[in-house]
């Protein structure tokens, strides 16, 4: 923590702008257009994340999606980790993520968070990242959905944070499960009319 509070003006606005391009490439487009698919803006749910690259394109554009977006946040993530320790980093992450959710490329219509959201629990706090990723497993081979699963597991990431992790970093990481629920809210009232399609 002793790093995050010696930060400088400077090298916050540096982490700030390196983490938000980061987040804002956008691969789910590049990736379903290198594969000839539709643009994914103008298909299914709209998104450019894994979840529509894979009910659009299939399971192989899905999964190309989900690591690249896991990527973009897991490296930059690890890197401040080790420079500045793990206040940083989920601070980097916090905005690698608005990058993804929020890209200027796109006007500002991006993802929803959850690959890259388990990018930077991996490379930050990989004790919450596991307990996040058997949740999402278990939650999705029991419902097939993949808004369920994510919404459940987030929730629960955040609550387990302010046990074991530093309150800063649970503090980041509740404020991200608020954005990943804003970005969900089409699909929670999709939900609520028994509306979201299975995967």
């Amino acid at each position: 923590m002793q790093h995050l509070f010696s930060l400088g003006i400077v090298d916050f606005i540096l982490i700030a702008l390196i983490s938000y391009f980061c987040g804002s490439i956008p691969f789910g487009l590049l990736v379903s257009k290198s594969f000839g698919t539709t643009d994914l803006r103008t298909k299914g749910s709209g998104n450019i994340g894994a979840t529509n690259a894979w009910r659009v394109g299939g399971k192989k554009i899905g999964l190309l999606t989900f690591l690249f977006d896991t990527m973009k946040s897991f490296l930059p993530v690890l890197v401040f980790k080790h420079l500045f320790g793990t206040g940083v980093a989920a601070l980097a992450g916090l905005f690698v993520i608005i990058g993804h959710m929020f890209p200027i490329w796109l006007s500002f219509k991006g993802g929803k968070g959850v690959a890259s959201m388990f990018g930077l629990l991996f490379a930050a706090t990989p004790q919450t990242a596991i307990i996040s990723a058997l949740i999402w497993l278990v939650t999705f081979k029991k419902f097939r959905v993949s808004a369920t699963a994510s919404l459940i597991a987030m929730s629960i990431n955040s609550i387990a944070s302010f046990f074991i992790l530093d309150l800063f970093t649970a503090i980041v990481y509740l404020f991200l499960l608020l954005l990943i629920i804003f970005r969900h809210m089409d699909n929670i009232n999709r939900l609520r009319n028994n509306k979201e399609s299975k995967l």
